[in-house]
């Protein structure tokens, strides 16, 4: 269970990386202006993707918060649904995969409104 809960630490970490780094690249006038992702229709599709990954982590996320929470209680925590759990994983991952595509058109300017 350790390594789980490992996991979802640097799964977050890299969400708040990617986050911040993608908001710096789009809004700091660093190699584009933001007129130019504003403007792309493939920039949207890869806040769509980011997005779906968010909401697709919200019930494994809660989920380890409890499970955090009962580890720190010295209680065994309740594992039930983890099947669902790494399934939604899965998704988050084939979703995870596709954003570098979508990214590489967005760059070249692919889709401009």
């Amino acid at each position: 269970m350790g390594r789980l809960l490992r996991a979802d630490t640097f799964w977050g970490v890299a969400a708040l990386l990617w986050v911040t780094t993608g908001m710096m690249r789009a809004f700091g006038h660093l190699e584009k202006t933001p007129d130019f992702y504003l403007r792309n229709g493939f920039f949207w599709v890869k806040m769509g993707l980011f997005a779906l990954v968010l909401a697709l982590e919200v019930r494994p996320m809660l989920t380890f918060i409890r499970w955090r929470i009962a580890r720190s209680r010295g209680r065994a925590p309740a594992t039930v649904g983890l099947g669902a759990l790494i399934a939604l994983n899965d998704a988050e991952v084939a979703i995870v995969l596709a954003i570098p595509f979508v990214a590489a058109l967005m760059a070249r300017g692919a889709w401009l409104f």
